[in-house]
């Protein structure tokens, strides 16, 4: 792009969409649901909480998460989770840690 042009000037993008790309690659991660926009999408959640919370994991499985749950040991809430961290939560550097090390081999 010229130093001279303004933002009006800027060439379109390309047409050529194919595989949703414009270069025509395959995109890196399978497509998303249109009717479920978070669906497949990882969210980290930080203690369960007592039973009363259950309507919350019942939602995000709903909305199609997967949930990763950083918590001291596994709970009711097993069958609700995908994926457990377990961690004391009180001691934050060994959390942190934790989640750090998941993440890494992900």
């Amino acid at each position: 792009m010229n130093a001279f042009m303004n933002d009006e000037e800027e060439k379109p993008p390309s047409k050529n969409l194919q595989n949703g790309t414009p270069n025509g690659r395959s995109l890196p991660y399978p497509k998303k649901n249109p009717s479920q926009p978070l669906s497949g999408k990882k969210l980290l959640v930080v203690n369960t909480g007592n039973r009363k919370k259950k309507f919350i994991f019942d939602r995000l499985k709903k909305l199609g998460f997967q949930v990763i749950c950083l918590n001291k040991e596994k709970n009711w809430a097993d069958k609700l989770i995908e994926e457990w961290i377990i961690a004391d939560t009180y001691n934050h550097n060994l959390a942190i840690s934790a989640a750090a090390e998941y993440f890494k081999k992900k």
